[in-house]
């Protein structure tokens, strides 16, 4: 993650630090009337012990001081959409092989209510 991390410009950018060590990041970008979850990214190790989630809710807070009326989309893949979906995003469109061969890229966005 570091060496992603330095090679970028980001705004709204986050990272989740434990014990000295940057285990996961995530930012947002924001276009008029929307806001797209970016970049979102965390150590298999710890995935299913809450630290995605909290990183999601963190981003999703941040976005509603900006303005409650965003759209929120996020871009992911056929590996990560079924998290978004328990988080209350919907699956929007498929395009198959946009990442690369046998990865699809999933747009998901949030109804209203559940980014309040």
């Amino acid at each position: 993650f570091e060496m992603f991390l330095s090679s970028r410009e980001l705004t709204n950018f986050f990272v989740i630090i434990e014990q000295e060590k940057v285990i996961g990041c995530g930012g947002v970008e924001f276009e008029e009337n929307q806001a797209l979850l970016t970049w979102g990214m965390l150590y298999k190790y710890y995935h299913g012990k809450g630290y995605g989630k909290a990183l999601l809710e963190f981003r999703l807070e941040k976005i509603n001081r900006v303005g409650e009326d965003l759209e929120v989309l996020v871009n992911t893949s056929q590996k990560i959409y079924k998290f978004f979906e328990k988080a209350g995003f919907k699956l929007v469109s498929i395009t198959k092989n946009f990442y690369g061969e046998a990865l699809d890229k999933y747009t998901l966005k949030l109804k209203k209510s559940q980014s309040k």
